[in-house]
């Protein structure tokens, strides 16, 4: 009594497909190159004695100013716990200041910083992934609908020129 296809040879077909997916996703996966964490890249504005390190907050946003990337009268404040001053510029530039000469060790902001240090990368409430561009103890972070996210970030790394 053969009516076609049954239910044993659909059974069949169905774990085939299903272990060949399985074989190519492990293939995939030994062929791609492992992760690689960030890079240490040790850069002027990187290191200690820059003269990023003696700049406020208030002069990083003039800077920004004066090269027509920001208005600092036009911010939000962001949530706290992020750093020490975390403000959103014209709704698409979040900047970032950590004190710390003055943040305890154990704070929550100084643990972020070291986050970004170590792992290049703050994750926000356990579930977030922050990855702003350093500039000593600066963070920047550019939104994606931003219009010349290159000239700001290249300016941002110039700082203080």
């Amino acid at each position: 009594m053969k009516k076609g296809w049954s239910l044993l040879h659909t059974s069949v077909l169905c774990a085939a497909l299903l272990m060949a997916v399985f074989i190519a996703s492990v293939i995939y996966v030994a062929l791609c190159p492992d992760f690689v964490p960030p890079q240490e890249a040790e850069t002027e504005e990187s290191r200690e004695d820059s003269g990023v390190w003696d700049k406020t907050y208030e002069e990083l946003v003039a800077y920004l100013e004066e090269r027509g990337f920001v208005d600092s009268e036009n911010y939000a404040l962001l949530t706290d716990g992020v750093a020490s001053i975390a403000r959103v510029y014209n709704d698409d530039i979040e900047l970032h200041w950590w004190d710390l000469e003055n943040l305890s060790e154990d704070s929550e902001e100084y643990q972020n910083y070291q986050s970004m240090q170590e792992e290049g990368y703050i994750l926000l409430y356990g579930q977030f992934v922050f990855v702003p561009v350093m500039n000593g103890p600066f963070g920047m972070y550019i939104h994606p609908e931003y219009s010349d996210p290159d000239s700001l970030q290249e300016a941002f790394e110039k700082f203080p020129e």
